[in-house]
């Protein structure tokens, strides 16, 4: 595998393994017999009574929502690095030309 490929490949499982992060932290689960509110990453809390069950999850995940923003504003960019330094190199390493194809189909 080229350099370039790898930071290629570096950059799209970075912007996709961030974005998993988040959708599993944001997505709630109501377990009804302990009363908690958890994610699918296996955090917990203890669910309002006051609230209803919706409510509950809810709230839970706007707060999980606004922790785990940092995970895309970080991760989303970095990834995009990758790929653009990928890119960078395959043009340093082969000439401006590298991305045009002069073969001719006549």
């Amino acid at each position: 595998m080229k350099t370039h490929e790898f930071f290629v490949i570096l950059g799209i499982f970075t912007i996709l393994f961030t974005v998993a992060i988040f959708i599993f932290a944001t997505t709630a689960l109501f377990n009804q017999d302990e009363e908690t509110v958890s994610n699918l990453m296996g955090s917990n809390v203890e669910s309002d009574s006051t609230l209803s069950a919706e409510d509950s999850i809810i709230q839970f995940q706007e707060s999980e929502r606004e922790d785990k923003l940092i995970f895309l504003w970080i991760g989303i960019p970095l990834g995009l690095a990758f790929i653009l330094g990928g890119f960078l190199i395959k043009r340093i390493k082969e000439g401006p030309d590298a991305f045009i194809d002069y073969d001719d189909d006549e």
